[in-house]
């Protein structure tokens, strides 16, 4: 079959920018992350780092603010100190990746997965966590003040000294997890597991709030959070 001037241009545009698009991640795996932005920039390669495969990558304080990270393997990297303020981490995987000291603010983490990271002291604040997996994640003196964690599941997860001022967390399992010394002044807690949650006098809790245990279902149809005590 014969194919016409302008889609033959096509394919042979996109088969140059894939080519491109696996050199440039070289480049960027290799730890010469400016080099790879630039050149990215250079040839119109957009976005190369979405969905790419960084498992067990050092990015240790690399700066990727902005960076478009959708759907990528990030599991066991090596994240501390990284920069990934206002990143695009929606469905990224981060299955125990070293991220103590991150710089995560206002990132889009959303159904990302984060189960058993180490994320102390990382800043989430107005992070967008919404349905991500951070079971066991040990998130102590971690910033999370407005962040989304509607529905997260923080089972076990350490969130000693962490502060939450301010965090929505109804509908989220924290079934097991630490909140000794945590801050959850302004925080929205309806509908949230607290079953076998560990807490103490120092654990700080919103004005008026009395800890239960929650069971939470949503509506087939209406998908409205219907929320039932245990």
């Amino acid at each position: 079959m014969n194919l016409a001037m302008p889609e033959l241009k096509k394919i042979i545009r996109e088969s140059i920018k894939d080519e491109y698009r696996e050199k440039i991640l070289r480049i960027f795996k290799a730890g010469n992350h400016l080099q790879a932005f630039d050149l990215a920039q250079q040839v119109k390669v957009k976005d190369f780092l979405v969905g790419a495969d960084l498992k067990l990558a050092n990015l240790m304080d690399a700066d990727l603010s902005r960076v478009n990270l959708r759907g990528a393997n990030l599991s066991r990297a090596t994240l501390y100190g990284t920069n990934f303020r206002e990143a695009d981490l929606f469905e990224a995987e981060l299955y125990g990746a070293t991220a103590a000291q991150a710089n995560m603010e206002s990132a889009n983490l959303q159904f990302a997965n984060l189960s058993y990271a180490i994320l102390r002291a990382v800043n989430l604040r107005g992070a967008r966590l919404a349905g991500s997996n951070m079971e066991s994640a040990n998130l102590q003196f971690a910033n999370l003040r407005g962040a989304d964690l509607r529905g997260v599941n923080l089972k076990l997860a350490n969130m000693e000294d962490a502060d939450l001022r301010g965090a929505r967390l109804d509908g989220a399992d924290l079934y097991g997890a630490n909140l000794i010394g945590a801050d959850l002044r302004g925080s929205d807690l309806y509908c949230v597991d607290f079953n076998e949650v560990q807490h103490s006098e120092d654990t700080i809790w919103p004005e008026g709030f009395e800890i239960t245990s929650w069971y939470g279902q949503h509506d087939t149809e209406t998908g409205v959070l219907i929320c039932r005590r245990k």
